[in-house]
């Protein structure tokens, strides 16, 4: 699978710090999740990286390497669904967000194209082409899952909680609309619109698809994020993290933001509905960058390198990043979509919702 013409480099040379440093002070607006974030780039590495043998069971399998590097279509009703917030310039939705979300997919690609081939051993002459590109991900659809209401059985085999998998049931179209018309008083409880859901596949920034109707408008505040921090994850994902700059619970309760209260107050409406929620627990505030789902020669390691870049390197580049988006941006969509293809590449666009604009 080709990679788009990777976005101009952001690369430079790797400063000098103690891998157990926390980051700068200045680069953490909220310590709960910022925390959160920094234990998993101190942890989420061994010498088996990546352990992505259970992502790569999602892939459909390939004659030749026994997976590709193509994400599964999930046929009729049995996708994921749920409430995404898409960067998707097409639509209009978090556009103020998407040169920063574009600024960090690039260095996902510069990492693939030139330092990953250089560190797979010495046995060969490794090169993208052959030894990376076949066994990476790039995640074409740019977004934020908020919540995840049905996962796909598929998705779910290998979960340890066999209660969710055996509760997996396909949600059907007269369920959605209902849960269009629970998960709006969980926007906006002051909003008494209803609308009828649209059934049409679509994929993210495709021109001129009408997947719905106009958006609905609500009196919910644009929710402010802060990029924190980007991580290797322990299965070959790399993560921009974020932070909601919003709370609500004031002193008392530092932890409680915008964002996280919205995630609750939807995951409590759609219950109503659903009321045996089968997901992967979403508890951070992530876009998915890309997924290495190995490499060629298999028995290269490469920890130590992704094991720097999570201690060293990428916390210098989230300062940078920091600095040239100053300020952060606005949450302004969010969508309930259920997945047709996985990782959002295609899917059905049920409804959207529109947050009131901050004036300051």
């Amino acid at each position: 699978m080709a990679l788009p013409v990777p976005l101009p480099s952001l690369a430079f040379a790797a400063p000098t710090m103690p891998p157990t440093m926390s980051p700068p002070d200045e680069q953490r607006p909220n310590d709960g999740l910022s925390q959160v974030y920094w234990d998993m780039a101190q942890k989420s590495v061994d010498a088996n990286w990546p352990l992505s043998d259970k992502i790569r069971s999602f892939f459909d399998p390939h004659p030749d390497s026994g997976f590709t590097n193509q994400p599964p279509v999930f046929p009729g009703d049995e996708g994921p669904i749920g409430m995404f917030c898409f960067f998707d310039a097409e639509r209009g939705y978090n556009v103020e967000g998407i040169e920063l979300v574009q600024d960090c997919v690039a260095l996902f690609s510069d990492f693939c194209r030139t330092t990953l081939p250089q560190h797979l051993g010495p046995s060969s002459s490794p090169s993208f082409e052959e030894d990376v590109q076949p066994y990476i991900v790039e995640c074409k659809a740019s977004h934020i899952a908020v919540a995840i209401f049905q996962e796909n059985a598929r998705l779910m085999a290998s979960s340890t909680n066999e209660k969710q998998t055996n509760d997996l049931l396909a949600v059907s179209s007269d369920q959605v609309q209902e849960l269009v018309n629970v998960l709006l008083p969980a926007i906006d409880s002051s909003t008494q619109q209803s609308t009828k859901i649209h059934d049409v596949i679509a994929k993210p920034n495709e021109p001129n698809k009408d997947v719905h109707s106009k958006p609905i408008e609500t009196s919910l505040l644009s929710i402010m994020l802060e990029l924190d921090s980007i991580i290797w994850t322990a299965d070959g994902a790399l993560i921009a993290g974020f932070v909601d700059k919003g709370n609500v619970g004031g002193e008392e309760d530092k932890e409680a933001t915008e964002f996280l209260s919205l995630r609750q107050n939807l995951i409590r409406n759609a219950k109503t509905v659903l009321p045996s929620l089968t997901s992967r627990p979403k508890n951070l505030i992530h876009v998915t960058l890309g997924r290495v789902l190995g490499f060629s020669p298999d028995e290269a390691n490469v920890s130590e390198l992704i094991q720097r870049y999570n201690t060293h390197v990428w916390p210098q580049k989230v300062k940078e990043l920091r600095h040239k988006h100053r300020g952060g941006f606005p949450l302004s969509h969010i969508t309930l979509h259920r997945n047709t293809v996985w990782l959002c590449e295609e899917g059905k666009y049920y409804a959207t919702w529109k947050f009131r604009e901050r004036t300051s």
